[in-house]
């Protein structure tokens, strides 16, 4: 496992990985067949715990908004089984029984950690946009910004709309009618 010292390198089926459930640690991901820990700091759960409370409080304040179910377990691919830090999957397309998601959510934010962020900003990022994710937040806690990442239109190949928002600016999504998230606030945690 990346993250655990000198291991000799094992190549892992996302269905392999899958199947070994609670006997692997809780931190990691599959990523291009290797095994990846994640080590977060308290300032990342911290972030972390923000955006998803804001999410969680936005999905509840009306009917047909969909869920944000906390970190799970996503079968992108043969090779990647990723958990990104929050998502949010629109009403109606979450089965309430899941264990692992076998779809693209609509909405994934990772929060730079020292041990994943290469990994966020680069692979996990293109699997995400190859997936069809409508939107990626990234959000920096070292340079104090969100990068977010999205397509114009549904139809759109790629993230085709890119916004770096830091202190003082607010990130709003076309997808979330009526969410905003206080970047400053977030920076704050």
């Amino acid at each position: 496992m990346k993250g655990m010292g000198a291991m000799a390198a094992t190549l892992f089926t996302a269905d392999d990985y899958i199947t070994t459930g609670d006997s692997r640690p809780r931190a990691t991901e599959l990523i291009n067949g290797e095994v990846v820990m994640n080590n977060p700091t308290v300032r990342h759960q911290s972030v972390v715990s923000f955006i998803h409370f804001e999410l969680m409080l936005w999905t509840r304040g009306g009917a047909g908004r969909g869920k944000s179910p906390g970190q799970l377990d996503i079968k992108f691919d043969n090779g990647n089984v990723l958990a990104p830090d929050v998502l949010w999957v629109s009403e109606g397309r979450l089965p309430t029984d899941a264990v692992f998601l076998e779809f693209a959510p609509d909405l994934v934010v990772e929060v730079r950690s020292p041990s994943t962020w290469r990994y966020d900003t680069t692979v996990k990022f293109r699997t995400y946009e190859a997936a069809g994710v409508a939107e990626v937040w990234l959000v920096d806690t070292a340079s104090k910004s969100v990068l977010v990442h999205r397509r114009s239109h549904d139809a759109s190949p790629d993230f085709d709309v890119a916004l770096e928002l830091g202190e003082g600016e607010f990130l709003v999504s076309q997808m979330l009618e009526g969410f905003s998230l206080d970047i400053t606030a977030l920076f704050n945690q």
